[in-house]
């Protein structure tokens, strides 16, 4: 165990209370802040560390860094907020926001088809801006989508972070019915299309509440994807047809961007704001308003001095203006 019930991070900054979970690489706290509420904090585990060499562990653990660097320069509001990661003695730590919400494969129902997509909207969106950080998920799936704010926001939690690190002690496990083939072998490089397997196969879920066949079976001649429209006939062939050409088994016949998979589905990218905390926002606020008073005071200025450099006209005889007739609507 890397850190024990009690223990302080970063000069008592950060308590540890519970351990979450742990996988095959890393280990998850939940942390109590000495100023604000509770957060996650993930750190590589000390016992896959001790075994092995040092360059390996260190390898490993720069590879950890730089990829929680990208992960909190992902700004979004469907993708966890990740603070800036931190070092504790010899482990990398990662603090992160803790959601204290229910996951979607905690749902047994059969959602409706728009339910469903606004959530894949959601996910989809924070996707696009995980893969122009150059990082790919690699284990979306409806346990690591979590809700929100009553259940209205979807958001994309658990990155699987040093996954391709390549030591087979440091080899994640897939998740059977949501990994697409390139995760089970090393004859594909994972990318977007990586998240989109796994996107469609989450939608596939929520529509028919049915764990879809794992890749590696349907790699069989004998086996093959029962499309969702005959689980649910509910679902509009569109939406069918979209979920499976992004579970394809060859990466290259799945759509290579999300953003061409959300249009498959009739979805457009939501535009979300930047994800800045308050002292952010009012700081932008102060800078927004400072320039419009400078320009507001320019303006003035020049208003104020056209009288003096009005030309001179030539001189003429005084002429007699004879006012003119005024109306008033309604008199």
């Amino acid at each position: 165990m890397a850190f024990t019930i009690g223990q302080k991070l970063r000069n008592g900054i950060y308590t540890i209370e519970r351990e979450l979970g742990r996988g095959k690489v890393a280990i998850t706290y939940l942390a109590q802040q000495h100023k604000g509420g509770q957060i996650v904090i993930k750190t590589l585990k000390d016992d896959l560390l001790s075994q092995l060499q040092p360059s390996e562990r260190e390898r490993l653990k720069d590879k950890f860094w730089q990829e929680a660097t990208k992960l909190a320069n992902c700004r979004h509001p469907h993708i966890v907020s990740v603070k800036e990661p931190f070092r504790e003695g010899e482990l990398v730590c990662i603090p992160m926001e803790y959601i204290d919400g229910p996951n979607l494969a905690s749902f047994n129902k059969i959602w409706k088809e728009q339910e469903a997509l606004r959530y894949i909207k959601q996910i989809g969106s924070a996707l696009i801006e995980v893969h122009r950080q150059g990082l790919v998920h690699r284990d979306v799936k409806p346990a690591n989508i979590m809700l929100r704010n009553g259940n209205s926001e979807a958001v994309l939690t658990d990155f699987a972070l040093a996954r391709e690190f390549d030591h087979p002690l440091s080899t994640v496990s897939t998740t059977e019915g949501f990994s697409p083939t390139e995760l089970y072998s090393s004859g594909t490089e994972p990318g977007p299309y990586t998240d989109i397997y796994s996107l469609a196969a989450t939608l596939y879920f929520l529509l028919t509440n049915k764990l879809p066949l794992g890749a590696v079976q349907r790699s069989h001649p004998s086996n093959s994807l029962i499309p969702p429209k005959e689980i649910n006939p509910h679902i509009s062939d569109r939406i069918n047809k979209a979920i499976i050409k992004g579970m394809a088994l060859e990466a290259d016949a799945r759509p290579q961007s999300m953003q061409e998979w959300l249009k498959s589905l009739g979805l457009r990218r939501p535009l979300g704001l930047p994800k800045w905390d308050l002292m952010t926002w009012l700081t932008v606020a102060g800078l927004v308003l400072a320039v419009l008073g400078t320009v507001a005071a320019i303006v003035s200025a020049v208003v104020d001095l056209r009288p003096f450099f009005k030309p001179n006209s030539p001189s003429s005889p005084e002429s007699t203006v004879t006012p003119q007739s005024s109306f008033v609507r309604g008199s």
